[in-house]
């Protein structure tokens, strides 16, 4: 499935009221035709648990931003979506315990949500190849890096 394709259909899987939020798609061209080697419907999963985190824990009238890039690491081409957020966001020590299961930070209102958005988008794209890392500021906001392989290109090696 073509990367636009996939965040497509992660931002269009929002639950209400977060299918009405303003959702920025910043990919570049070329990337959103891009085919990774993955499978779409996990990796569309774990995108669309990033995009439910940025929504619950930002203003209803500020935007969320999904864009891409392309970076080299342990030596191959990955695909990277980035979900930005300008919401409540995390101290240091809170984002090293953000992705363990069930566990939410002190500054989390009692919600709908049960601490496993985060763990479980980690699980599904590390199943598929990749990895995700987080940075965020204590009432700044939160970005999350979905690293995705790239196939080798025919005319390219290792």
């Amino acid at each position: 499935m073509p990367l636009l394709s996939l965040v497509r259909a992660a931002v269009s899987s929002l639950a209400q009221p977060n299918a009405q939020r303003q959702i920025d798609l910043d990919l570049h061209v070329e990337h959103g035709v891009l085919r990774p080697p993955v499978q779409a419907e996990p990796i569309a999963h774990a995108l669309l648990n990033l995009l439910t985190n940025a929504c619950r824990y930002s203003a209803p009238d500020s935007r969320i931003r999904v864009r891409s890039s392309l970076q080299w690491a342990d030596g191959a081409q990955h695909v990277v979506l980035t979900v930005c957020d300008r919401g409540i966001g995390m101290s240091r020590p809170h984002q090293q315990r953000a992705f363990e299961p069930y566990w939410q930070g002190p500054n989390v209102n009692a919600g709908p949500g049960r601490g496993l958005g985060l763990s479980v988008a980690r699980e599904l794209t590390d199943a598929q190849g990749g990895w995700i890392e987080l940075r965020s500021a204590l009432g700044i906001g939160t970005e999350v890096d979905l690293w995705l392989p790239m196939p080798l290109s025919a005319g390219r090696s290792a």
